[in-house]
């Protein structure tokens, strides 16, 4: 890895140095979250990494270039999925060819995870062509746990299922980008792995002990909810990419075909040919013209299908009992609380609208409650409800 930095201009990085290592403590920081993240997701839980992708033959490096903001876009971070000419350098090669990365200068790593962010969407841009930002974006944001806190964040949607999902609610998804995560690959990752913990292996335990500049983690746990999911699911969506430029006659992968909705249903089927493979009472899904997808599985597949049929995972494929499990359940009466714990009330869920719901209490009056003045476990239980109507309702 190769990171390129200024000490003056409109780019310019902090220069305090209190290790007196030379170099920035800024630059350190934003370099120790880059490599902790391809430590951790290529070396220790085998992602494919993109210095090894066929996409980028002669790829020997990774450039990260800290530049102002507004000189890349105006956000955080950017990543790009062409490779170029590697600039040079005297340690390097004239023939070297770098995967290249921007950080704003102002991103302080210790605060802000967009440098691994944006590594990652360098692993997804190494194993597939799709460039949907429902996948991209979505998928990233589940990365972001590996080196944040607090475990896996939002799920709004039942790691049970049904699987795949309501085909009125999948318009909704396509549209989305970063919110994505909580809808489809939160849920996917606790409903296939629970527990998250993450292998020790001595590769990570060498990330497990690097800090920041000011002394904190840069990896603040040892979990990741779904890593092995989230690995085979990129690993699918390299071989359906070229079923994808086969069967929708593309003369190349160019920027409007890597991010035309026509490939929406080809990621997601690959999405859940992969949690089929684990899990068979996983329902069909074809996003694709043909066969071709399901006659590509290997022996190994169909063994990992018979092991899931003698453990069977709670994945449903019925979306017309899913469905009256979530009315009836709305239905029920329900202990509603305040996020402060001053204040309950016994009602039904009767609707959500724009930030408010209306209760029903048993008295029969209705009451107007903000979602945000509710506790963690009520506002899951309206989302969740908000997710499933939004789908009627097309």
């Amino acid at each position: 890895m190769r990171v390129f930095y200024a000490t003056e201009g409109p780019s310019a990085v902090p220069l305090e140095d209190t290790n007196a290592s030379g170099t920035p403590d800024h630059v350190e920081d934003i370099t120790k979250q880059i490599w902790a993240a391809k430590k951790l997701f290529c070396d220790v839980l085998e992602f494919p990494d993109p210095l090894t992708s066929e996409r980028y033959p002669g790829v020997t490096c990774i450039e990260v270039y800290l530049r102002d903001r507004e000189e890349f876009g105006g956000g955080n971070g950017a990543a790009y999925d062409e490779s170029q000419r590697a600039r040079k350098i005297p340690e390097g090669k004239p023939d070297d060819r770098a995967i290249v990365m921007n950080i704003g200068r102002h991103v302080v790593a210790s605060q802000n995870i967009t440098p691994a962010h944006e590594f990652f969407h360098l692993v997804q841009y190494g194993a597939t062509y799709f460039k949907r930002r429902w996948f991209l974006e979505g998928q990233t944001r589940w990365s972001e746990h590996a080196l944040g806190k607090d475990g896996i964040g939002d799920v709004k949607y039942f790691p049970q299922g049904p699987w795949p999902q309501p085909a009125m609610n999948l318009p909704t998804l396509f549209s989305m980008t970063y919110d994505a995560e909580f809808v489809l690959w939160n849920p996917i990752a606790v409903g296939t792995d629970p527990k998250g913990t993450l292998p020790l292996t001595p590769e990570l335990k060498g990330v497990a002990g690097l800090r920041y500049s000011d002394g904190s983690p840069v990896l603040n746990d040892l979990s990741l909810t779904g890593a092995d999911i989230m690995r085979e699911i990129l690993i699918e969506l390299g071989k359906m990419d070229d079923i994808a430029f086969k069967e929708l006659e593309y003369a190349d992968w160019s920027e409007a075909n890597q991010k035309a909705s026509e490939t929406d249903n080809y990621i997601y089927q690959a999405i859940m040919d992969t949690l089929r493979r684990r899990y068979r009472m996983v329902g069909p899904f074809q996003g694709t013209k043909s066969i071709a997808a399901d006659s590509s599985r290997s022996a190994n597949d169909d063994k990992n299908m018979k092991r899931a049929d003698a453990n069977p995972q709670p994945f449903a494929h019925d979306n017309s009992d899913a469905k009256k499990t979530l009315a009836a359940d709305a239905r029920k009466w329900r202990i509603w609380t305040t996020r402060d714990g001053k204040h309950k009330v016994d009602a039904k869920f009767v609707k959500y609208i724009a930030g408010t719901l209306t209760l029903q209490k048993k008295d029969g009056t209705a009451v107007d409650v903000k979602l945000d003045l509710l506790c963690h476990d009520d506002k899951e239980f309206v989302m969740q409800r908000k997710w499933t109507k939004a789908s009627e309702s097309h």
